[in-house]
């Protein structure tokens, strides 16, 4: 297949890109020898269409490098639009085919001919393609046409030629296609399980077993993400820092499973209070950090806040009984490429800490060394 809808592979997507877009020493070398062998084709035959193909599949062959050589430059950027991924995978998958066809059209041309000397030098080509294919492509859909593309038409060509020579030619590459097919189909599948394995390693480690949050290493790295494009976007964005109010007492009353359980409950409120473009993290124990967007107006971030306090001030179900709690928050804006990630945490866990001081369940901003206490609506 060549697009998969599951989470896991769309997160896997750009692993997978990587590896077929990091075949460009392979693509130049492939199309050095198309070339070499198109024209000792058309050049051995005297045929004006096998000079054709080559020149149009050197075209082809550069447009690739091209491309992969823009891939390259574009993978390196700092900022990356997720929905392109897809397209990146398209314009591969266009000209691997667009290159096969040319291929297959010269080898079968070439053929017709029956020049040995020609035909010896186009299939070693076509075979040294065909292992590039199993070995680097690993979406089934994109390597079995590329083998199509260039098979099917010698496979016809040596079928309409006839004798034993061609007949078994054509029945060798039909082996071949079967055989390279299910080691394609074989590879892919151990790749992706690979990816999807790593995948959740990596999502261990970062994220919290219980919240199901980001843990405090992910926050760290988010932290220093934000902070890189709010600088290039000449951009702000707010952090807040929450402490949940009277959890220690609920978590000795009723035992941790409780706990546990209202640290959840905490934990999906404050995510379903954010915008779907801000990091809602799990640092500590009854502890939690949330990142605005880049480009959040100070405002707008205040009132997400206040929106956080009034959730978890809210009544929580657990077990038979209706518990109550709160939160106090800290917020602090980073408005200053000068401002590093430790400065912006020092400057919320300041206005946590006024918060607490001033009333708890309420948020404080810290702005100039002052603070300015708001309760939740």
């Amino acid at each position: 297949m060549l697009i998969s809808r599951s989470d896991g592979e769309e997160t896997i997507l750009p692993h997978l890109l990587d590896l077929v877009y990091g075949a460009l020493p392979s693509i130049t070398l492939i199309l050095f020898g198309f070339v070499v062998a198109g024209t000792i084709a058309a050049m051995d035959t005297g045929d004006q269409l096998l000079a054709i193909i080559t020149i149009v599949g050197f075209l082809v062959g550069l447009a690739r490098i091209a491309i992969c050589l823009h891939y390259r430059r574009w993978r390196r950027s700092a900022l990356r639009i997720g929905d392109k991924w897809r397209r990146w995978e398209l314009a591969y998958m266009a000209g691997g085919w667009a290159f096969s066809a040319c291929l297959g059209t010269l080898a079968a041309r070439t053929l017709v001919f029956q020049n040995h000397m020609a035909d010896v030098v186009v299939m070693t080509l076509t075979m040294a393609y065909f292992t590039g294919i199993v070995v680097r492509v690993v979406r089934p859909r994109i390597a079995v046409t590329q083998l199509l593309l260039v098979l099917l038409p010698v496979i016809a060509v040596s079928l309409t030629l006839g004798g034993p020579s061609y007949l078994a030619l054509a029945f060798i590459e039909i082996m071949f296609t079967l055989g390279a097919t299910q080691l394609i189909i074989h590879n892919s599948q151990t790749m992706v399980a690979r990816l999807e394995a790593e995948r959740s390693l990596r999502l261990l480690a970062r994220h919290d077993h219980l919240t199901k949050l980001p843990n405090r290493a992910y926050f760290e790295e988010k932290m220093a993400m934000a902070i890189c494009e709010a600088g290039a976007r000449g951009e702000g964005f707010a952090l807040i820092l929450l402490d949940l109010d009277g959890f220690k007492p609920v978590n000795d009353t009723f035992g941790h499973i409780i706990g546990d359980q209202l640290l959840c409950a905490s934990a999906e409120r404050i995510r379903a209070s954010l915008p779907s473009e801000a990091f809602a993290a799990r640092i500590g124990g009854d502890e939690f950090a949330v990142i605005m967007p880049v480009g959040m107006r100070s405002s707008e971030a205040l009132l997400r806040g206040k929106a956080i306090l009034a959730a978890v001030a809210q009544p929580f179900a657990l077990g038979h009984e209706d518990i109550r709690i709160g939160a106090s928050a800290g917020l602090a804006t980073f408005v200053s490429g000068e401002l590093g990630a430790k400065q912006l945490y020092t400057m919320a866990d300041q206005a946590l800490y006024q918060a607490k001081r001033q009333g708890r369940a309420n948020i404080c901003v810290y702005a100039e060394s002052s603070f300015v206490a708001q309760r939740a609506a």
